[in-house]
């Protein structure tokens, strides 16, 4: 098992104090037709939809997160089931029309070419029903701090399957390509003190601007803009941007 996935339960855990739970959850309760989540992981926001009765395809394109998605929701899920699928969503060839398409996760932060944003907005808005709504969360760096390198520690309790945590995140931001390499250690302080380093990944963050100019470029409406799960209306310098799209 890969080392980081081995830890999702305790990362899930760890993401589900914050607000972003009843943020998606509003928009899924009045949501009559089907979901697609794009960047699904371990399927913690896939598996709540299906528990409100909504019909949910999530997508990821790693095949062992997608596996632990699906065992989750057995023991823990109810409603519909989710169908989980590996697919890359630089190339999302879906015969099938949403009413609602969460971009969970900051999942469009891992497509780093232009182009491929560009195409990857308008593949979702071709998904999109008429009337359809893109949520998109995706994280921009402050003014003052897009280069060098940055380091972040948490401290995380001990769980049934771990001691406490310590999670030691690192990044490494390259402001001419607007992408940050991503590292991840993390440190079992007791029991069996084990230590799980995370492949790097690169991320390609965004701005205001950037969200505008895809999404009118998809043929999609701005309907709003937050700078977080609070909902927050956008103000500028947010380091976290959500931004929701109509199809016209």
């Amino acid at each position: 098992m890969d080392p980081c996935l081995e830890i999702s339960p305790l990362h899930d855990w760890a993401i589900s104090s914050t607000t972003d739970v009843p943020f998606y959850l509003d928009f899924v309760r009045v949501t009559t037709g089907d979901i697609l989540e794009i960047g699904t992981g371990t399927g913690r926001i896939a598996s709540l939809i299906a528990s409100v009765g909504k019909h949910v395809l999530a997508i990821d394109t790693a095949p062992k997160q997608l596996r632990y998605a699906l065992q989750r929701w057995r023991e823990d899920g109810g409603g519909a089931a989710p169908l989980y699928l590996a697919a890359d969503m630089r190339n999302l060839c879906i015969q099938h029309r949403f009413e609602l398409i969460l971009a969970t996760h900051r999942s469009f932060e891992r497509v780093l070419l232009d182009m491929e944003r560009i195409r990857l907005f308008q593949d979702c808005a071709s998904l999109l029903v008429s009337n359809g709504l893109l949520v998109v969360h995706v994280w921009s760096p402050p003014t003052e701090a897009i280069g060098g390198v940055r380091e972040k520690v948490e401290e995380l309790p001990a769980s049934d399957e771990h001691g406490p945590l310590r999670v030691i995140r690192r990044e490494e931001r390259d402001p001419v390509r607007k992408i940050r390499r991503y590292t991840r250690r993390i440190e079992e302080k007791e029991g069996l003190k084990r230590t799980w380093d995370c492949p790097p990944m690169d991320l390609r963050w965004y701005t205001a601007t950037d969200l505008e100019s895809l999404g009118l470029r998809a043929g999609l409406r701005v309907d709003n803009r937050f700078s977080n799960f609070q909902r927050e209306a956008y103000s500028p310098g947010a380091a976290e941007l959500i931004w929701v799209y109509r199809k016209r």
